[in-house]
């Protein structure tokens, strides 16, 4: 059963204005090409014959896991993300 919560309580810690510009600087990480390729790697193994998968990645976990490294990385604070830090 879902808990009912009390939208009033809620607290905005963002502005819409705020989400945006973070949405912004996390499009403009910069992902090294080292790291797109394992990604790119990654997805396709995932898509070859193996017993503990039955379906592979499709092309929007790739792009899914390209955004998310994006914004690990602004998370971390950095404006440029390698494998090496990966």
């Amino acid at each position: 059963m879902a808990t009912k919560i009390d939208l009033a309580q809620v607290k905005r810690v963002l502005s819409r204005e705020d989400i945006f510009k973070i949405s912004k600087e996390i499009e403009d990480v910069h992902i090294d090409s080292e790291l797109e390729g394992y990604i790119v790697d990654l997805i396709r193994a995932t898509r070859e014959p193996n017993e503990n998968l039955r379906y592979g990645a499709g092309t929007r976990a790739s792009i899914d896991l390209y955004r998310a490294s994006k914004a690990h990385s602004y998370i971390d604070g950095k404006s440029l993300y390698l494998l090496a830090i990966f």
